[in-house]
């Protein structure tokens, strides 16, 4: 038997059961390329690809050469379907978010994960402890967890004003007034 007669014979015996495990494991695993997740979908997949194999080739009592080439080809379509997300991803098509973020942990006094601070960014407050380089901020009658922008020390009560927001952190620094204010 031929090369050509053995691929053809692989799709003209398939028999219903295996062809069933074939397209569920196909279209398990094309779930997890495109929605990946904890691997349950890649597993479930896998696992009903090689259920597949086992059940076609046990029926059709395939030779060795065809049941290579069926393993080869769903191999094939695998890293086609990878290349394929991944050229998706690259044109923004589907999402490539990462599953483990690198992202803090929300605060204690969230409720509702993390909180945005952006709007927080040109206000001023007063030091409700003082920030050695971590302390809290009294702004608009609220308390805020804040850090003294580049390391600084900061007593209780100092003016100070919120720059910049990074990695979900307040970074304040000190209102200095200037002697022309203070000389009126």
């Amino acid at each position: 038997m031929s090369f050509g007669e053995s691929f053809l014979k692989i799709f003209t015996t398939m028999q219903i059961l295996p062809a069933v495990f074939l397209i569920a494991g196909l279209i398990l695993v094309i779930i997890e390329i495109f929605k990946p997740g904890f691997g349950f979908f890649g597993v479930a997949g896998s696992v009903c690809l090689l259920v597949a194999i086992i059940v076609q080739a046990a029926v059709s009592r395939y030779t060795v050469l065809q049941t290579v080439i069926l393993v080869v080809l769903l191999l094939i379509i695998i890293v086609i379907l990878f290349v394929l997300m991944l050229i998706m991803m690259k044109l923004g098509w589907i999402s490539h978010k990462v599953i483990v973020k690198k992202e803090p942990p929300a605060p204690t006094d969230a409720a509702d994960g993390v909180l945005d601070y952006v709007s927080l960014v040109g206000k001023t407050g007063i030091a409700a402890t003082s920030l050695r380089p971590f302390g809290r901020i009294l702004i608009d009658g609220k308390e805020y967890n804040v850090i003294a922008h580049n390391g600084m020390k900061f007593k209780k009560d100092a003016k100070l004003i919120v720059v910049k927001i990074k990695d979900a952190k307040i970074i304040v620094r000190e209102i200095r007034e200037h002697k022309s204010a203070q000389a009126r």
